[in-house]
């Protein structure tokens, strides 16, 4: 907004398509900008910070690979891999599906020792990958600093017995979320205060 004096001054501007429909110049004689951000957390030279998903993204990618790898391995797991050849089964025979009391007609080769057909198992591994859902999701609780405590989730541990031993498990994860508190004091109660005296001396 142009003066006589080349000062820059700080509009309410809006824009509907490619026609402006209204400019209102600011009263804020500050020329502060009335906006605040808190960040989850801190970034160095940035307005904004860094927030829970951006934290969790890679453990959170690894924890949904997991449990496509867990439904995966069931899919295969609840039924046999079958090996036939082709050479030894008779024409006309079908072999595209297993059907309760399929009746499978073969012949033997002479010299051929193996079986015409053979059924291959393929073993479950969801301990494993369970394994590693956990451990991740261990690591999501230390990357967003907000600890299964702090829900309610008071997990296997060998503290949470006693009373005494729960009130230091959830003093200990609230020492986290007071310092998520303390963004919003400092990013928006006080200067938020303060722009309301200064806006108003």
């Amino acid at each position: 907004f142009p003066s006589h004096d080349n000062m820059l001054y700080l509009c309410n501007v809006w824009v509907l398509g490619n026609q402006c429909i209204k400019i209102a110049v600011s009263g804020n004689q500050s020329q502060r900008i009335p906006y605040f951000i808190i960040p989850y957390e801190k970034v160095p030279h940035k307005i904004w910070g860094r927030g829970i998903p951006e934290k969790m993204a890679d453990p959170q990618a690894i924890i949904n690979a997991s449990a496509r790898a867990m439904v995966e391995n069931m899919g295969m797991a609840a039924g046999p891999q079958v090996i036939y050849d082709v050479n030894r089964v008779m024409p006309g025979t079908k072999v595209d599906q297993i059907v309760p009391w399929g009746i499978w007609a073969t012949k033997n080769i002479e010299g051929v020792p193996n079986p015409p057909v053979q059924f291959v198992k393929i073993d479950p591994i969801l301990s494993e990958l369970k394994l590693i859902q956990d451990i991740f999701r261990n690591f999501v609780q230390e990357v967003t600093s907000m600890p299964d405590m702090a829900s309610g989730m008071v997990g296997q541990g060998e503290h949470n017995r006693t009373m005494g031993g729960m009130s230091m498990l959830f003093g200990a994860a609230d020492s986290y979320t007071r310092g998520v508190i303390f963004n919003i004091d400092n990013y928006l109660t006080k200067p938020m205060i303060s722009a309301l005296y200064r806006d108003w001396e």
